[in-house]
């Protein structure tokens, strides 16, 4: 019987990591469309954004680095990072 020495079942490899928000202007640099999106740092950001965007349905998304959707939280509290709202 043969040993083989190198496993067989790999878990590719994650070698970029970046936020939404950054892989979306890199898209949308290249020509290739996205949703429309912006970045806030607070509520009052929020607010505008929302405003600007001139839609009703709006996703608020937590953007963490931490392998994957759901996983990160709002500031101070146990709130999932996704959420839609309405405007």
């Amino acid at each position: 019987i043969l040993a083989c020495k190198t496993n067989l079942a790999k878990q590719p490899a994650r070698n970029l990591n970046v936020h939404e928000h950054i892989s979306y202007s890199l898209l949308n640099e290249a020509g290739v469309p996205t949703p429309k999106f912006g970045v806030a740092k607070t509520a009052d950001e929020a607010a505008k954004l929302a405003i600007n965007l001139k839609t009703k349905d709006i996703v608020l998304k937590a953007q963490v680095l931490a392998g994957g959707r759901g996983k990160g939280h709002f500031k101070g509290t146990n709130v999932s990072g996704v959420k839609m709202c309405e405007t």
